[in-house]
């Protein structure tokens, strides 16, 4: 009886063994998951930021490139030039467009460096969806593993259990001990 309660014994420790490694495989899986959590919240508020800050520094530049005009106005009129025409408007109107072009390209590096955080978000979120399902079908494989094994130790002990009862009477014919009968 004592090698039937190990095998028995040995199969629930099985069982009990798988359980607590396949919680803590989910657990490795969910903490990776917060993580990369963690990192695309990061990475979307480094986004929020570019953007922000390619928006002030456009404002910066168009108040430089309102600055410059209104300079360039001011010298022209103090030497008496017309500054509504010809060649001084020529002038203002240049100085506008590399001005309006200068902003334009600080919205767009920034919108591209707000767009490289958002791909970085969405990267660190599929690696920690990755991470959880991934553990999860660890964790499943080791309760099937941990199951077969108990099922072997307990098959082990049915058996050990099965060899040492007295011999009976001869199992019955017939599938589950039924007779056959022929019908036609």
């Amino acid at each position: 009886m004592g090698e039937t309660a190990g095998f028995g014994i040995q199969g629930v420790a099985d069982l009990g063994s798988a359980y607590a490694e396949s919680e803590s495989i989910k657990a490795q899986g969910d903490y990776q998951r917060s993580i990369s959590q963690m990192n695309a919240d990061l990475a979307n508020q480094q986004a929020l930021d570019a953007q922000k800050r390619g928006e002030g520094a456009a404002r910066d530049q168009r108040r430089e490139t309102r600055q410059k005009v209104g300079a360039q106005r001011a010298a022209l009129a103090a030497s008496g030039v017309d500054v509504g025409s010809g060649s001084a408007a020529q002038m203002q109107l240049d100085t506008e467009l590399v001005g309006v072009q200068d902003e334009r390209t600080l919205r767009n590096n920034a919108v591209r460096e707000a767009w490289g955080f958002r791909s970085q978000a969405a990267n660190s979120m599929a690696q920690g969806d990755f991470a959880s399902i991934t553990a999860r079908g660890q964790a499943t494989q080791t309760l099937l593993n941990g199951g077969m094994r108990a099922a072997g130790n307990f098959s082990s002990a049915y058996g050990t259990y099965s060899n040492k009862k007295a011999p009976g009477p001869a199992a019955p014919s017939g599938a589950y001990g039924m007779k056959r009968y022929n019908v036609e």
